[in-house]
């Protein structure tokens, strides 16, 4: 018999900045069914910078599907070429029997072959998904992430697009993920983890050295972010504005933090949060400034993103600072 399934996914996921934050946040707020602001307020703390990297901006660290938090579950599959072309055929219906028992497919594929995508018909062009849903009246499978249009959203693959999508991959070894919600999961606050993130992010630093190759933490990474737009856009280059946007993001998780800590007397002073919600305002221009010099190319409202930058860091450097000092 033909039918539909669907997974709970919120559309609107707090973290948009690229599709490995968006997708876990977008299982996690769709399937979960009380508070999650206690166990936000002690993720997301720190952030990174890396010149040299393709993606050079991020504020999620480590577990960002946390499955050491126990919210999500991993089954994962490694495929080489030869075995591949053993099972391939079975793919289409693997992904369906796994999203009948609750899991999200995610992987990678060739754009090439997915309507709405921006190399569709075009070029080859290797990236993430992650599949919500089925629908065998229409023969295809349900998306989300981001389109050409720049928006993220939901999309329809049909079944025919994503046998051509997988098999024309071109890649040494195929991976697999299935991931599963918990519905048992509990969102806790945890104060230590708070507090040394916290504490590496304002001395620019981190304490899990496995990830600290070619990039600078901290306050210092938002500092060079900075002078990465400064010195990348000459009145031709755009702005990539998922960096923007992943700073508006961080004051976001940010102004959430004080929010959860005053709520729950762990901080006393209300000028924390003021401060908080002031330095978010700050992000917000950033980031719409960001959108302005891509249609403008005037020089001067990067030398304007570069200074509210700056003020940014000299407000939170104050008064995270006695934040943490408070929490000990």
């Amino acid at each position: 018999m033909k039918k539909k399934i669907v997974l709970p996914f919120d559309d609107h996921p707090y973290s948009l900045i690229y599709h490995g934050s968006a997708f876990p946040m977008g299982i996690i707020q769709g399937n979960a069914t009380h508070d999650i602001t206690p166990w936000l307020s002690s993720k997301y703390i720190n952030c990174w910078f890396n010149e040299s990297a393709t993606n050079k901006f991020a504020y999620y660290i480590s577990d960002h599907w946390p499955t050491g938090d126990k919210i999500l579950f991993q089954q994962k599959i490694d495929l080489f070429p030869d075995h591949f072309e053993l099972i391939f055929k079975d793919l289409i219906m693997l992904f369906r029997k796994m999203l009948n028992m609750g899991y999200y497919p995610h992987g990678r594929y060739n754009e090439e072959y997915i309507p709405g995508k921006w190399s569709y018909q075009k070029q080859y062009y290797a990236h993430d998904f992650i599949l919500i849903g089925y629908d065998d009246i229409k023969q295809c499978f349900i998306s989300v992430g981001y389109l050409q249009d720049g928006h993220f959203q939901r999309y329809n693959i049909p079944y025919e697009n994503m046998y051509h999508a997988l098999n024309s991959l071109n890649s040494p070894k195929i991976s697999y993920n299935f991931w599963l919600y918990n519905s048992e999961a509990e969102y806790n606050f945890n104060l230590s983890r708070l507090l040394f993130e916290l504490s590496d992010y304002l001395q620019s630093t981190t304490s899990m050295k496995i990830y600290s190759q070619n990039r600078v933490w901290g306050v210092n990474a938002i500092e060079q972010l900075g002078r990465h737009f400064l010195n990348s856009c000459n009145g031709e280059k755009s702005i990539d504005v998922r960096y923007t946007r992943g700073l508006m993001e961080h004051k976001f998780y940010m102004k959430l933090r004080m929010e959860y800590l005053l709520k729950n007397d762990l901080i006393k002073d209300l000028t924390y949060l003021e401060d908080a919600k002031k330095v978010y305002k700050m992000s917000e221009a950033v980031h719409l400034l960001g959108l302005k010099y891509n249609y403008t190319k005037k020089l001067l409202i990067i030398e304007n993103i570069n200074d509210i930058i700056k003020n940014m860091l000299a407000i939170e450097k104050v008064y995270l600072s006695f934040v943490l000092d408070d929490l000990k």
